[in-house]
C-alpha cells in the first residue's frame, strides 16, 4: 500500500502543478491585458509587470490551489480506472481507502497553502502591489512632468513647472489649472512637491504661498495661501487601476477579524456584511479542498469508463459549479438576502453531502459505468 500511495501522490502533484500553471498563466495573461495601459502608454517596463504579478499570485492561488488539487485527484483516479488499475485492486480484495489516503494528503496541503495564501499572503501581496503602483504613478508622473512644458497628468488637470527635481519630485514656479470641478481654478506658487497619499489611493500636489483663483458663475475671485494640496486619483494616471480604500478581500486578517467583531457598530451595512463574507470566505476555501478533492475521487470511482477528455471536461464543470454556487451564495449575502455565513457555507454543505453519498456508492461497488456510442461503419 505504500507503494501505491506514494506513486500515486507523485503523480498527482504532477497533474496539480501543471495545472496550477497552466491557470496561472491564463489568469496572468487576462491580466496583462487590463494592465496593457501600464506596459504600452505609460512605459512601466517588464520587471516592473513581473513584480507586479508576483504580488498578485497569493491572491489568485485561493482560487487556483482547490481548483488544481480537485482535477489532480480527479484525472489520476480517472487515468487508473481507464488503464483497470482500479479493476485489478478490486480483484485484489483492495477497497477505496488506498485511493482515499493520498487524495487527503493532496488536499491537505493544498488547503494549508490556501490557509497561508488567505490569511496572510493576500494581505501581503496587496499591500506591496498597491505601494509598487503607487511609486511607479509618483515616478511616470515624474517623467511627464517635463521642465517649462504643460502637461496633462489626469482628466481636465493641467501642470506647470519651470524647474522639475527628479529625485525628490520638487517643483519650482508651479502652475495648476483644475477644470475637473464646476468652478475652475487656476493655482500658481513659487513651490511645490509630488508625494503619494496611499490610504486613498491619490497623487498628491502640495503647493506653498501661492495664489488660487476661482471662475465660477457669480464671477472670479482670488484666494492667497500658505499651503494647499491638489489630489489627483491614481485612476487617472492608470487607468482601470482602483486604488482607494483598501477593501476587506485585501486586509490581514487580524485586522479583518477585528472589524468583524465590531461590524454591529460600522455605519456602512454593506461593508459590514461584505466584512462578514471575507472571514467566511477565507476558511471556506481552505475546506473546499477536501471536499472537492473527495468529491471528484467519488465521481471518477463512480463513473467508470469515462475518457480523459470528457473526464477534464466533467471536473471543470464540477469545479464551476462550486464556485457558481459561492459567487451566487455570495451576491445574495451582499443584498442582505441570507445571512453570510449560510451564502458561503451552503455550497460546502451541498458537496460534503454529494461526497459522502458518491463515497458510499463507491465503496459498495455501486458502478455506474459510461459507454461512449462509437461511430457505425457505413456499409
Amino acid at each position: 500500500m505504500r507503494i501505491l500511495t506514494r506513486v500515486m501522490i507523485q503523480e498527482m502533484l504532477v497533474a496539480a502543478g501543471l495545472t496550477a500553471a497552466a491557470l496561472l498563466g491564463l489568469i496572468t495573461l487576462g491580466r496583462m491585458l487590463q494592465l496593457r495601459e501600464l506596459f504600452l502608454v505609460q512605459g512601466v517596463g517588464v520587471m516592473h509587470l513581473l513584480r507586479l504579478f508576483v504580488y498578485l499570485t497569493p491572491f489568485f492561488l485561493t482560487v487556483l490551489v482547490p481548483a488544481s488539487a480537485m482535477l489532480a485527484v480527479y484525472l489520476t483516479v480517472t487515468r487508473m480506472g481507464t488503464d483497470r488499475e482500479i479493476v485489478a485492486l478490486r480483484a485484489a480484495g483492495i477497497g477505496i481507502a488506498p485511493l482515499v489516503t493520498p487524495s487527503l494528503v493532496l488536499c491537505l496541503a493544498a488547503a494549508a497553502i490556501t490557509v497561508w495564501a488567505g490569511f496572510w499572503g493576500v494581505a501581503w501581496g496587496m499591500e506591496r502591489f498597491r505601494d509598487t503602483i503607487m511609486e511607479l504613478a509618483r515616478q511616470q508622473t515624474m517623467v511627464r512632468v517635463q521642465p517649462g512644458v504643460f502637461t496633462q497628468v489626469a482628466p481636465n488637470i493641467t501642470i506647470y513647472a519651470r524647474e522639475v527635481s527628479p529625485s525628490g519630485g520638487q517643483l519650482t514656479d508651479v502652475f495648476v489649472h483644475d477644470a475637473s470641478r464646476a468652478d475652475a481654478l487656476t493655482i500658481t506658487a513659487p513651490q511645490g512637491q509630488l508625494a503619494v497619499d496611499p490610504t486613498a489611493g491619490r497623487l498628491v500636489v502640495a503647493l506653498e504661498n501661492g495664489t488660487m483663483v476661482r471662475e465660477g458663475a457669480v464671477g472670479i475671485s482670488q484666494v492667497r495661501f500658505a499651503h494647499y494640496l491638489v489630489s489627483l486619483d491614481l485612476s487617472g494616471v492608470f487607468s482601470g487601476m482602483r486604488l482607494g480604500e483598501v477593501s476587506p478581500k485585501e486586509m490581514e486578517w487580524k485586522a479583518l477579524w477585528q472589524m468583524f467583531r465590531q461590524r454591529r457598530s460600522l455605519e456602512d451595512t454593506n461593508l459590514a456584511r461584505r466584512v462578514a463574507i471575507e472571514v467566511h470566505k477565507r476558511p471556506a476555501l481552505a475546506v473546499a479542498c477536501p471536499l472537492l478533492g473527495l468529491t471528484m475521487l467519488a465521481v471518477a470511482l463512480v463513473f467508470s469508463g469515462i475518457s480523459r477528455q470528457w473526464g477534464l471536461v466533467v471536473g471543470m464543470g464540477v469545479f464551476f459549479l462550486y464556485y457558481v454556487l459561492l459567487s451566487a451564495g455570495m451576491s445574495l449575502a451582499e443584498g442582505g438576502v441570507v445571512s453570510p455565513a449560510f451564502g458561503v457555507w451552503a455550497p460546502s454543505v451541498f458537496f460534503a453531502a454529494g461526497a459522502t453519498v458518491l463515497l458510499r456508492a463507491a465503496a459498495t461497488e455501486r458502478w455506474v459505468t459510461v459507454r461512449w456510442p462509437c461511430g457505425r461503419r457505413a456499409a
